[in-house]
């Protein structure tokens, strides 16, 4: 009698196409896009809201200092990627990471459908950074909730030249 060998099922992160549109993924930086994807790497399809993350393991897993670190999962946060749903904290007595939840997927812990947060950072995106192309103004449908995102119009940015003082 044979046993019949359960497989498990590969895990991996969905990084949707619709998401790599939008202007706030193309405003993110080499280092908090790399950050995103370490951070999913931990996501198991059940701890969405309870993925443990500390900046010192963002650090050592996408080879950056810790500042980088820190400073990409606050763009993270401020384009509305993940949201931090425990603070954590690093002292000589403890050693607690921080927990995170990923926008585009079903909240485990709140039990939450997905938010989008990122569709809707649009202008977040471009005082973050200029938009790389005409093409990402765009209006793009939120595939969450249907509503298109109007791009707002871009301002003029006057630039003062200093005379050098000799």
């Amino acid at each position: 009698m044979s046993k019949k060998r359960v497989e498990e099922a590969d895990s991996y992160l969905k990084v949707h196409w619709y998401m790599q549109e939008t202007p706030a993924w193309k405003a993110l930086s080499a280092a908090a896009r790399a950050v995103y994807l370490q951070l999913g790497h931990h996501y198991n399809g059940r701890n969405n809201g309870k993925i443990a993350y500390s900046v010192r393991q963002a650090a050592d897993e996408c080879n950056i200092c810790k500042e980088t670190a820190a400073k990409a999962l606050k763009e993270l946060m401020a384009l509305g990627f993940i949201e931090e749903t425990r603070h954590g904290s690093f002292s000589k007595k403890t050693s607690i990471a921080s927990e995170w939840r990923l926008t585009a997927f079903y909240c485990d812990l709140t039990k939450s459908p997905k938010t989008c947060a990122f569709m809707h950072r649009e202008a977040q995106a471009r005082d973050l950074h200029q938009p790389r192309s005409r093409a990402s103004m765009e209006p793009l449908p939120c595939p969450h909730c249907g509503e298109a995102i109007q791009a707002a119009p871009r301002e003029k940015i006057l630039l003062r030249v200093m005379p050098k003082d000799s």
